[in-house]
């Protein structure tokens, strides 16, 4: 029997395509950091699409949800609306949903 991945600073499992982390876990913070300078990006440039690479904590995430598959390297963020983004890895085309809220 396989156990599930955990994450390195909470050890919250990874369980039906998410990791659900403490609130004192020093990665979801980094991600959050990441997600509120992707807004702040957006509000700035005016722009509704940005492509960068993937941030430590994102390819951390990943390979807690795909152990076998290697973490992507890039990702493109499509702003949908006030607060609402798709984030779009590449190149394994795996996609979620981001609210940013406040904003």
């Amino acid at each position: 029997m396989s156990r599930r991945p955990v994450c390195p600073d909470c050890t919250a499992p990874a369980a039906a395509g998410r990791v659900v982390h403490a609130d004192s876990c020093p990665l979801l913070a980094d991600l959050e950091r990441t997600t509120a300078a992707d807004a702040a990006w957006f509000r700035q440039s005016g722009r509704s699409q940005r492509r960068r690479p993937t941030t430590a904590s994102e390819r951390t995430e990943q390979t807690l949800l795909r152990p076998a598959s290697k973490p992507d390297q890039e990702v493109t963020l499509i702003r949908q609306g006030r607060g609402r983004y798709v984030r779009r890895f590449l190149p394994s085309g795996m996609a979620d949903l981001l609210a940013v809220s406040g904003e």
